[in-house]
């Protein structure tokens, strides 16, 4: 989600004058790109903040990002001008128990980061109305002095879809998880002291314009798996009239003379056969005998004669 950072916290002066420390303050996870003016601006003017919803390249990588995401600001405390150049912090009454921290010199970006997790804890359990809401990416918004916590969330995600730490927003190929954060308006130019080489807020021009490029946690969304579609891809077995022509391509009846078949041979029987041919020979071996007795009682007779 990135680190809690902070803009210039100490101030020079014995007397605790407030936080132009801090004057802008990107808390936790923030970074800023501002403009500034060159002439102190009168306390009571707006400030402008632009939200960018991560970084320039992974909104190169996901252009749906910029319209998908929204944010809401929720006032925690006032910015209370203590003359031309400083001020004091004073918390809502919803959020009163946070004064010792606002009042505390020495606060740090642990501080910032405790402060905006416990802000949107209270937000979240209560689904309190943001004092500006769905405001776009990109687009300068105008805001009163003040402590906001900045709320990123997708533009089709509602109470349902955030946890007492995060909300959340998604692109078709991305899923972004944000932890709202603090910021302080207005800011404040850093100034490097050319001896020490630290870095002051205290004697820096007041923003005009700030630039807020959100951190975000980032996942790319995986591509759903291919599975055996059950998609109802219908297994249509293409009733699609494929008509079972058996083609009858009128196949003229042939004339080929078709001849009745010859009756088969008559095949020799072994066993009864055999037994015929025997009295066949047995009624011929009769006859001749019966003709020779015959011839024999003729000449008989003859020589009695």
């Amino acid at each position: 989600m990135g680190d809690f950072v902070m803009i210039g916290r100490k101030i020079t002066s014995m007397k605790r004058v407030g936080t132009v420390l801090a004057t802008a303050a990107l808390i936790a996870g923030f970074a800023c790109s501002p403009m500034f003016a060159t002439e102190a601006l009168a306390w009571e003017d707006t400030y402008d903040i632009t939200l960018k919803p991560c970084s320039e390249e992974q909104m190169a990588e996901d252009p749906e990002v910029m319209d998908a995401i929204v944010a809401d600001y929720y006032k925690v405390a006032d910015c209370v001008p203590d003359n031309d150049m400083y001020f004091h912090f004073e918390a809502l009454s919803d959020f009163s128990e946070f004064q010792s921290d606002l009042d505390n010199e020495d606060i740090d970006a642990g501080i910032w980061k405790d402060l905006s997790e416990q802000a949107w804890a209270k937000i979240y359990a209560a689904q309190s109305e943001p004092t500006v809401s769905d405001v776009a990416m990109d687009v300068a918004t105008a805001l009163p002095m003040g402590v906001y916590l900045v709320v990123p969330h997708g533009t089709d995600k509602s109470w349902a879809d955030f946890d007492e730490k995060t909300t959340c927003a998604e692109t078709t190929d991305y899923e972004y998880t944000y932890e709202p954060q603090l910021i302080v308006v207005p800011t404040q130019r850093e100034v490097i002291d050319e001896n020490t080489g630290t870095i002051k807020t205290s004697d820096g021009d007041w923003y005009q314009a700030t630039t807020v490029y959100i951190k975000p946690g980032c996942e790319l969304i995986p591509p759903p798996t291919t599975e055996t579609e059950t998609t109802e891809t219908e297994t249509v077995t293409e009733t699609t009239e494929t008509e079972t022509v058996t083609e009858t391509t009128e196949t003229e009846p042939q004339t080929t003379e078709t001849k009745p078949p010859k009756p088969p041979k008559p095949t020799p029987k072994t066993g009864d056969d055999t037994n015929l041919t025997g009295m066949f020979i047995m009624g011929g071996v009769s006859i001749i005998v019966l003709i020779l007795l015959g011839f024999y009682f003729v000449k008989r007779r003859k020589g009695q004669n």
